[in-house]
């Protein structure tokens, strides 16, 4: 289909791939030819990318599109084995045990039909072991002691196999530029960001997750109940750490994304007119011309957060027919940070070098925690129960809920920069249809440039690119989400077997985690 005319005069046709060798100014425009017949020489296809083309597996028909008949198996496997073990000690002492694990595994996450390496697919496995011990101990006839420990282990692996972490690129395709002596398979993106044109099965291939995660939740509770006349009086507290700990390995091997400008008309500055594309991203791909790169140096954060709580109750039989509950709890919780303050965060209210002094910046954790601990989580409670007559009972209650401190939603799979130790390097057009990176010659740059800015403010943006910075933490993070909860009920009983009941039951939150609001929304 003709969209347009160039320069020259020429046809301009839908998906036709433009050499990039052939790049001149006609006129104050840049233009290049088209390929005859819309087809690459051989001699001018990337060596790299031809190896790596030689890992795509040949079509199953013989159609232009819709070629490749989809083969593929995916299955998964789950167990959960428990022991549970009782022993009494006496008329006054026992003491259980219980363990149970989680199990889960899948060979490959994703059904695409493309074999390792080249498979964006993942290979998933969690074991998740609990582990409790508790003591119940009658101290005398009216006291009564529970002490328990417990902890949590989880461990998810949310990774390409090891023929693609240990996949050696370099000996393998001649691919230069890894981070890591055992130099993954790159991960391609964009291949198939154009429709209809032979390759429409992914976008990607290659590496695309290398996690490998680690949360131990150690706890500790007890409480003291004592039974005295009408009260029965309840004092007690718990203790709990969350250590997170992510070995990501994602993007050490490289990272190259590929566009249709490289094989597109320069002059049009953009990869379509008149609705209809120009140039071709696999074109691109298999002339080895990235229109950006990136590379990580792998990362190994430690998150750490300790809380703790004590309450004192009471259960108050007033007369025979009024019940009270009432009681306190004091909660104390923080929020996720870094066991080495090796982690940093987008400051909206900083000054920028790289950024000509606008506001927002990178500032780390080094020079202090970004979140503030909510130090007043204090939540009364009361119930009552009122015996109106012998069939009618009146319940009500209300009291003051605190919710857990958000988690890491995975926060460190995003690559921390600037903290001395870990970073990224990123290597993108300096114009419309040039190339970030090719394949042949790699990713060019000394081992210490992942060091380079360290605790600098300006960090981000990088030198003639535009590159996002790091992620923002909420510096109320430390306040945990608050519920007000209130009910009352009535109970009647209407025959013998026969009982009704009418509740009302209400509750507000306030500072209650969401992800629905969009900090870079346009409100003009």
């Amino acid at each position: 289909r003709r969209v347009g005319v160039d320069p020259r005069g020429r046809p301009i046709r839908e998906k036709e791939i433009y050499a990039p060798l052939t790049t001149r100014v006609l006129n104050g425009k840049i233009v290049r030819d088209p390929f005859p017949g819309n087809i690459i020489p051989m001699r001018r296809i990337d060596p790299i990318a031809a190896k790596i083309q030689s890992l795509i597996p040949p079509a199953t028909s013989s159609s232009a599109v819709n070629n490749f008949a989809l083969l593929d198996h995916s299955s998964q496997t789950m167990m959960i084995p428990s022991v549970k073990i009782d022993q009494n000690f006496g008329p006054t002492s026992k003491v259980s045990f219980y363990w149970s694990e989680f199990r889960h595994d899948e060979p490959k996450a994703s059904v695409d039909g493309l074999p390792w390496p080249i498979s964006p697919g993942r290979k998933q496995t969690t074991r998740t072991n609990i582990f409790r011990l508790n003591l119940d101990k009658t101290l005398t006839s009216d006291m009564f002691l529970h002490f328990g420990i417990g902890e949590t282990r989880y461990l998810h692996s949310d990774s390409a196999p090891p023929s693609v972490l240990d996949y050696g690129a370099e000996a393998n395709l001649g691919l230069v530029g890894c981070s890591i002596s055992s130099c993954p398979f790159p991960e391609l993106t964009g291949l198939g960001s154009l429709s209809g044109a032979g390759f429409t099965d992914t976008s990607d291939i290659g590496l695309t997750n290398a996690g490998f995660y680690t949360e131990n939740t150690p706890t500790v509770v007890g409480s003291l109940t004592w039974a005295k006349g009408n009260h029965s009086y309840k004092a007690g507290g718990e203790w709990h750490e969350d250590l997170w700990t992510d070995l990501e390995s994602v993007g050490t091997g490289g990272v190259y994304n590929f566009a249709s400008s490289e094989t597109g008309l320069p002059y049009l500055q953009a990869p379509s007119v008149n609705g209809g594309d120009v140039g071709f991203p696999y074109a691109s791909f298999l002339l080895g011309q990235a229109d950006s790169a990136s590379v990580r140096n792998g990362q190994e954060p430690n998150m750490r957060k300790y809380g703790y709580g004590l309450y004192v109750q009471d259960t108050w039989k007033a007369t025979s027919k009024l019940t009270l509950d009432y009681g306190l709890r004091y909660d104390y919780q923080q929020a996720y940070s870094e066991s080495r303050n090796r982690l940093s965060e987008f400051a909206p209210s900083i000054s920028n070098p790289s950024a000509g002094g606008l506001l927002g910046a990178t500032k780390y954790q080094s020079n202090g925690k970004f979140t503030k601990t909510y130090p007043y989580a204090i939540g009364p409670r009361i119930g009552i129960a009122y015996e109106l007559n012998s069939k009618t009972v009146l319940r009500g209650g209300w009291g003051i809920v605190y919710g857990a401190t958000p988690g890491t939603q995975y926060m460190t799979g995003t690559q921390i920069i600037g903290t001395g130790g870990w970073g990224v390097l990123d290597f993108s057009s300096t114009s419309f249809g040039s190339p970030g990176a090719v394949l042949q010659n790699g990713l060019q740059y000394p081992t210490s440039a992942f060091t380079a800015g360290a605790l600098s403010a300006g960090i981000r943006p990088s030198p003639g690119q535009i590159n996002p910075p790091p992620y923002y933490i909420d510096p109320q993070a430390g306040r945990p989400a608050r519920t007000n909860q209130y009910n009352i009920t009535v109970e009647r009983q209407l025959a013998r077997n026969l009982a009704l009941e009418a509740s009302y039951v209400g509750n507000r939150g306030v500072w209650l985690q969401s992800d629905l609001m969009d900090l870079n929304a346009n409100t003009a």
